[in-house]
């Protein structure tokens, strides 16, 4: 098997089927980056070792990593940028979502980290996004450097996917921490650093369509994690389940079986505001909001339980993990049209 990509689920996939045939990981850092922490990272509370740990040392012991950027996946096939060619009974498409500037990818926030550092007291940081990534981004960075000004700016508002209550617990801890949160750019300071944090973006590997319900294009070839486009939130959360799913169905299908749909739902929402205090939104298995909500420390004790448990699942424990079921992918992608 060949995995394209060495993300939350390129990685669960490659642990979830160590042992069953030859794996090779295709991916072109030799690092795994624990994304979820990427605005620690940024901010200066975790060293770059912590958040991006040599990819040989998380992977299965009998997996091969081949440093590459694959342009072409083709049934059997994958080609990559230099011309390589490598074949495999089975391919999974897994190479993640991390294209972009902010807090997307190790570069990027390699970057954002060394200019804050330069930054003097009374700087302006401007943060561009008020979802999940820019508000723990921004509570991080308050946390850690009280002497700047943040500005969190998003003309969707602030955290539009939780529930009100939710909201308004997130937007009384970031004005006590001095974060202005505003959805118009009018009247407002000018500022020393831009942070884009309004989205990430995928690799495009030769326009592969849709996938089906079993996460398949057919002849072998599969897909998971963001890239996969299944209309599920990105987040590992999902990427995770989609990573096991595929490996799952690349046994069964080598032992003369049918491969499986996959079904998943979500169950709660995680935001850290800093090292101390975070919300967790419990949620429907389609992922809207329910009314319960945890926040303060409670929060962030939840939080960082998820957040290692999702490093351990990509890591090393992904061959007993299991997910909360829900909705096909096809149902899923129907709901967001309607």
């Amino acid at each position: 098997m060949i995995i394209v990509g060495a993300g939350y689920a390129g990685l669960t996939a490659a642990h979830r089927f160590a042992g069953k045939a030859e794996v090779t990981v295709v991916a072109p850092s030799d690092r795994f980056v624990d994304r979820i922490r990427l605005h620690q990272f940024a901010a200066g509370t975790c060293t770059e070792e912590q958040v991006a740990p040599v990819l040989h040392s998380v992977l299965p012991s009998d997996a091969v990593h081949i440093v590459g950027s694959a342009v072409t996946v083709l049934p059997g096939k994958v080609i990559l940028l230099d011309g390589r060619e490598l074949t495999a009974d089975h391919i999974v498409v897994a190479a993640g979502s991390g294209l972009g500037a902010g807090v997307t990818n190790l570069e990027s926030s390699r970057q954002v980290r060394t200019e804050l550092e330069g930054l003097a007291p009374g700087s302006v940081v401007q943060i561009n996004g008020a979802g999940h990534t820019g508000v723990e981004l921004a509570a991080e960075l308050a946390e850690q450097r009280p002497d700047l000004r943040i500005t969190l700016i998003d003309p969707a508002g602030l955290l539009p996917r939780v529930s009100v209550r939710a909201r308004r617990k997130a937007s009384r801890h970031l004005k006590s921490a001095g974060i202005t949160v505003t959805d118009l750019m009018i009247g407002l300071p000018t500022p020393d650093l831009i942070v884009d944090c309004t989205g990430f973006a995928a690799p495009s590997i030769n326009g592969l369509s849709a996938p089906d319900d079993t996460l398949s294009f057919g002849l072998g070839l599969w897909t998971a994690g963001d890239i996969a486009a299944t209309g599920h939130r990105w987040s590992c959360a999902a990427a995770e389940p989609m990573g096991a799913h595929v490996a799952d169905n690349i046994i069964r299908v080598s032992n003369g079986g049918e491969p499986q749909p996959f079904r998943f739902g979500y169950a709660i929402q995680c935001i850290s505001l800093g090292r101390h205090r975070g919300i967790v939104q419990l949620v429907r298995a389609d992922d809207n909001p329910r009314r319960l909500v945890l926040s303060g420390a409670g929060g962030a004790f939840v939080k960082e339980r998820i957040s290692r448990k999702a490093r351990r699942v990509a890591t090393g424990a992904a061959k007993r993990y299991t997910w909360p079921t829900g909705p096909l992918m096809s149902e899923v992608q129907h709901r967001a049209v309607v």
